[in-house]
């Protein structure tokens, strides 16, 4: 596993950021990672930080919102080529068909397990 990865990750239950910064701390302990819970947090980061390897969105933002976001995104030249893994509560054909279009490199359904997560997660392309 690559020991530069930068992983950025819209968290929108503040809850759940506890616990997910504890799985990621044991899983990959020499990532660095921002966790954010707002959009405008999001672009910041993207806009300051070079070095950003992976996106997970992992809101309760709406479809539209969730595409408007991902088009900004793709604006800045940070996020032109980024990964982006998306989170999705009703994975519907339109919904799941959405977020590709809009640019997301694949998307979990959501309720997910963390071994889904992790799995995933070891077979991004940073990693073969």
């Amino acid at each position: 596993m690559p020991s530069s990865f930068c992983l950025l990750v819209l968290k929108g239950n503040k809850d759940e950021i506890p616990a997910l910064q504890s799985i990621l701390q044991q899983n990959f302990p020499d990532w660095t990672y921002y966790i954010v819970h707002d959009k405008d947090t999001l672009l910041y980061l993207l806009e300051q930080k070079k070095d950003i390897s992976l996106l997970l969105l992992d809101s309760e933002i709406s479809e539209a919102e969730s595409m408007d976001l991902l088009r900004q995104l793709r604006l800045l030249k940070t996020g032109e080529q980024l990964p982006v893994v998306g989170f999705c509560h009703n994975a519907s054909l339109a919904t799941t068909n959405a977020l590709m279009l809009g640019g997301t490199t694949t998307f979990f359904q959501k309720p997910t397990t963390t071994d889904a997560m992790l799995n995933l997660l070891r077979k991004l392309p940073a990693f073969t």
